[in-house]
């Protein structure tokens, strides 16, 4: 009966003829490309990534492709957790930072990036869904980031679905490295992603489909994009019959009782099916076929076997009759004689089971308990249930009952965290799914300098949490020692052989949050340094780990106005021995008195920075002290400025005779002034001031000025007096009505007087004053009603303004008059002071 088989075989039906026919012809695809031009097309497009983490070191590395002109799409887990990414084109030197992260897809592990590089070519996205097993494509990736532009051809093996994701299994190499590349069909079309391979099997690839790509570039760019339809087969006159025809074909013919015509038929259908349960519905149908036309239960019962070995639970279809006398007895036997059962317990309720091998596709059979009648043979049994799996070989013997039982490794669900300060101790928390708690639960970790240098190895155990677990998870915690120094901490979970996710180091970085503290002990609040003395700063400087530098920021100024703005001079500051305490020295000024307007800054060993309060030191002529303020008003420290000087003022009077007749008061001068002058907002005033005027004989004025500080006021009082001695035509005569002149003994008069200043500080730099006074006794002379009498009257009134032009230079500008006996002496004076 074999050989009739092979006869039969050999013997193509007229359907079978028509499908060879239609091969033969072929189907045309006008837009295929070389492999060569596919493999310029995708280089082109394709980036080596690398990824760079928080200490600016090489982290890990992969591939990806440009989608559009400025987007380039890679794996997610290539740039998970990296601080930058670099993208490097394909046999080019220029390096692009990555700008930004536009979009992730986490489950299907896929990631948008954004980058400006001009001028490149996008890969255009094709359609995953219209691909077949058997079809051609293409890899390009950069492996073991060091093979860059690797270019490689294989076929597509399998589309799976693992853990619910669709994938393409190709025989074309993923190497590491190749992660994120794109996998390209004929026409040069991106129909997937590079995912990895698996290092156990032997060219075990697989891809991510492109439709869950499009999906995303869509989302970044907000427009839908046109995936490349093939191009459709040349017409054919042939039109070549689905399976569901053909089988349906070959049940008629069995019904009608031409059988040889129905295994025909159902043979031709399998050619194009390959749906399990189908295949099997056609072999129960040839082998009720066969025994039509006359051969034995044996060949019968060979058929039977193969639809049991695709569909162990296959029974005669309703159109035979599920109790058919012949032919139910005749597979119940079979089904007897090679198929098993098997029951697969996971240790969590939620495992899912799976099943694998003996020549079937991988398929989920259940969720935590799950029984399946399975054909004769040894097949994989394999319990998953998040990152935890566990696999297991079983054999399958003809009508036996096996149990398994499938206990999960634990689950360990960490989230660690990416930083702690300096002296903090580090709590651990882990998460454990299992069956039961286990015995040990262990952190295995190393210490790093901030110079990657290993400090330590060791191992912390971690205990149960007090709280009773909920579903089988279990709460353990532990606490790392404090570290004293900036570095880093690389761990890992272990527990009784499970490791934590990814089975890679977690790394947590120790940082210095706080910031140095500055205590500014030198020089003091409203210090005073003389010219050329040179200025101490100390600072007394704190951090929680150590301080890498301290410096003192100054500048000079005249005045004591606000914060300077410009380049401030800079000096270090050093430490002193055993201590916290820095020192340093601002260079003596040797211009002129004016201020110094400083502060101090630190750095610590984590970049962290502390600048201390701000100092505006005096700087004084060391030939002059500054006056000291004791009053009843409790006067407080000024930092304004204090107005010392020497005057040289010149003037002019009113009614000027010069040879008989008047000359005009602007004509020439004839009054000098020459005086001392200390004073300021905030200062007391002290002044001396002596006026002469020789156009009159023997006129001139002594007065002294004196007035108490006044606490940050803009205006000053001050007493002035003195004495005023004058001659002139009339001084020595008194008149009377009737012309007649008495000359008097003493015609040079002495007059003291007391009189008042008034000064306004709008500012620093001007001063505005007025002063008056009045006599305290006239002549002995008094009125009567025959002379004139000389009567007691204002001695003088002044107004002035000074302005501070420079440090040294005063300007002085006045208007005032005198009255000396019984004529008035009008002046203008313009004066020049120098302080010190």
């Amino acid at each position: 009966m074999t050989i009739d088989v092979m006869s039969y075989k050999m013997k193509p039906s007229p359907i079978l003829t028509s499908l060879m026919i239609f091969l033969l012809c072929g189907i045309s695809v006008t837009n295929a490309l070389t492999p060569e031009e596919i493999a310029k097309k995708a280089l082109d497009a394709t980036v080596l990534l690398v990824m760079v983490d928080a200490n600016g070191e090489l982290s890990s590395g992969g591939s990806g492709f440009f989608v559009q002109p400025n987007l380039i799409a890679t794996n997610f887990h290539v740039i998970d957790g990296a601080e930058d990414v670099k993208a490097k084109p394909v046999g080019q030197e220029t390096v692009y930072s990555i700008e930004r992260v536009c979009a992730v897809d986490e489950n299907n592990d896929l990631a948008i990036l954004q980058v400006s590089a001009p001028g490149v070519e996008p890969l255009p996205i094709g359609d995953s869904e219209s691909v077949k097993v058997g079809a051609e494509v293409f890899v390009t990736g950069n492996p073991l980031l060091v093979f860059e532009g690797t270019f490689s051809d294989g076929l597509i093996s399998a589309i799976r679905e693992i853990d619910g994701e669709k994938l393409f299994q190709v025989t074309a190499p993923i190497s590491e490295g190749n992660s994120g590349g794109p996998v390209l069909n004929a026409r040069g079309e991106v129909i997937g992603v590079s995912k990895g391979t698996i290092r156990a099997g032997q060219n075990l690839n697989f891809a991510i489909p492109s439709i869950y790509l499009k999906v995303l570039v869509e989302k970044v760019i907000g427009k839908q994009l046109d995936v490349p339809i093939p191009d459709p087969p040349e017409p054919h006159p042939i039109v070549i019959p689905s399976f569901h025809e053909m089988l349906e074909k070959g049940i008629e013919l069995f019904e009608q009782s031409k059988f040889q015509e129905a295994v025909n038929a159902l043979r031709s259908a399998m050619h194009e099916q390959i749906d399990a349960k189908q295949r099997a519905t056609a072999h129960i149908y040839i082998g009720c076929a066969r025994r039509g036309f006359g051969e034995s239960d044996h060949s019968v019962s060979l058929e039977f076997e193969d639809a049991l070995r695709y569909n162990p639970n296959q029974t005669l279809p309703l159109r035979i009759g599920e109790d058919h006398p012949v032919f139910k007895p005749l597979l119940d036997k079979v089904r007897s004689e090679s198929t098993g059962e098997l029951t697969v317990k996971g240790s969590l309720p939620q495992t899912e089971i799976w099943i694998d091998g003996n020549e079937i596709d991988r398929r989920r059979i259940g969720t935590g308990t799950a029984s399946v009648r399975l054909f004769k043979g040894v097949y994989i049994a394999e319990g998953v249930y998040e990152d935890a799996h566990r696999k297991q070989s079983v054999q399958i013997k003809p009508a036996q009952h096996k149990n398994l039982y499938l206990e999960l490794p634990p689950i360990l669900r960490h989230s660690p965290s990416s930083r702690v300060s300096v002296g903090e101790i580090i709590p651990i928390a882990l998460d454990l799914t299992s069956h039961e708690p286990p015995e040990r639960v262990q952190i295995s970790y190393i210490i790093f300098d901030k110079h990657g240098v290993d400090l330590k190895r060791d191992n912390e155990e971690m205990h149960l949490w007090d709280v009773q677990p909920i579903l089988s998870t279990w709460i353990y915690i532990a606490d790392l020692p404090a570290q004293e120094h900036i570095g880093r901490i690389a761990y890992f979970i272990m527990c009784d052989g499970g490791r934590s996710p990814k089975s890679q180091y977690h790394e947590l970085s120790i940082v210095d949050k706080n910031v140095p503290e500055i205590n500014l002990i030198e020089p003091q609040v409203s210090s005073e340094f003389k010219v050329n003395q040179s200025i101490i700063v100390k600072a007394r400087v704190t951090d929680n780990t150590s301080v890498d530098a301290a410096q003192v920021h100054y500048v000079f100024k005249r005045l004591a106005s606000a914060k300077p703005s410009g380049t401030l001079l800079s000096l270090p500051l050093e430490k002193e021995v055993s201590s916290d305490i820095y020192v340093g020295e601002i260079p003596a000024q040797r211009s002129a008195p004016g201020f110094v307007w400083c502060y101090v800054t630190a750095i610590d060993e984590s970049n962290n920075h502390r600048r201390s309060d701000d100092r505006l030191i005096r700087i004084v002529n060391p030939r002059k002290k500054r006056p000291t303020i004791q009053s009843k008003l409790d006067v407080s420290t000024t930092e304004h400025l204090l107005h010392q000087g020497l005057w040289a003022s010149h003037g002019w009077t009113e009614d000027v005779q010069r040879n008989g007749r008047s000359v005009s008061r602007w004509d020439r001068g004839d009054l000098v002034r020459l005086s001392y002058l200390s004073e300021g907002k905030g200062y007391q005033t002290l002044g001396l001031k002596l006026d002469y005027s020789y156009e009159f004989p023997d006129n001139i004025n002594a007065t002294i000025e004196w007035g108490p500080a006044v606490k940050d006021g803009p205006i000053a009082f001050s007493i002035l007096g003195g004495v005023a001695r004058y001659r002139n035509p009339d001084s020595g005569f008194i008149d009377a009505r009737d012309g007649a002149r008495t000359a008097l003994d003493d015609p040079t008069q002495i007059t003291p007087f007391l009189g008042a200043s008034l000064k306004l500080y709008p500012m620093d730099i001007v001063t505005v004053d007025v002063a008056g006074s009045i006599e305290l006794r006239s002549t002995d002379i008094f009125s009567s009603g025959e002379f004139n009498s000389i009567e007691k009257h204002l001695q003088h009134y002044e107004m002035g303004i000074r302005v501070y032009v420079t440090p040294t230079l005063n300007l002085r500008g006045s208007y005032g008059k005198w009255y000396l006996g019984n004529r008035g002496n009008e002046s203008v004076q313009i004066g020049i002071g120098v302080t010190f």
